[in-house]
């Protein structure tokens, strides 16, 4: 997730999307590329989304030509050209381990409620897993660790300490109008989540970002 600098030049930021979109043109191991434009008032703007097969795909893309000559320019604090800024929620790259494809969402709204659960014990992480797992509503629905953020060198190897945000809750919903009617509902969980989290054992903070998906190239190709 990236927030762009104050001003950031419309075209190099189209440049910017267009080359996450088009990422897995070029790179092969970057799966289910797409972005989208956070709709919330937290300061993130652009949300690109990927998925890897393995850590040893990543370290692939890691090291990939596309990745220094391309994306690097647009984004490293380095680079005469960049056009991302800097935020002090503690957010960037994010993400967990997940068997198969859990988190695809052909078409929608994608929802993400980031968890701060570094004071919870292991009963309350549980049960707000829990809770999630029981909720009817979103069209996929993922909770998990954010193991990513601690391994984002080579997707194995912790580096520095526990992440700030260390739980994610991943949703999707068909559009706009479903997912306001999952808020609507009544239930433990939508409560939780119009209250900000702020009732739940175990939470010390919560934010929410949400975008529409916009599919980048080969979008979803492995379930064709």
């Amino acid at each position: 997730m990236y927030s762009l600098a104050d001003p950031a030049p419309a075209g190099p930021v189209a440049m910017l999307r267009h080359a996450l979109a088009d990422c897995g043109r070029h790179i092969p191991e970057v799966l289910d590329s797409a972005v989208g434009t956070n709709r919330t008032e937290v300061p993130l703007h652009l949300v690109w989304e990927h998925a890897y097969e393995s850590p040893a795909a990543y370290r692939r893309y890691m090291v990939h030509p596309f990745h220094a000559s391309v994306i690097d320019r647009f984004v490293l604090a380095d680079s005469p050209e960049r056009v991302t800024g800097h935020n002090d929620l503690g957010l960037g790259l994010f993400g967990y381990t997940c068997p198969g494809s859990d988190y695809y969402l052909a078409d929608g709204i994608r929802r993400l409620v980031l968890l701060d659960l570094r004071e919870a014990t292991a009963g309350e992480v549980a049960a707000i897993g829990g809770l999630a797992a029981t909720t009817a509503g979103p069209a996929v629905s993922v909770f998990a660790p954010n193991t990513m953020a601690a391994t984002w060198f080579d997707g194995e190897t912790p580096v520095g300490g526990t992440p700030e945000w260390t739980h994610l809750w991943e949703q999707g919903f068909e559009d706009d109008a479903a997912l306001e009617d999952h808020l609507g509902r009544d239930g433990a969980a939508a409560e939780a989540e119009r209250t900000g989290w702020r009732s739940v054992p175990g939470v010390s903070r919560a934010i929410e970002l949400r975008y529409r998906i916009e599919p980048g190239w080969g979008y979803g190709r492995a379930r064709d």
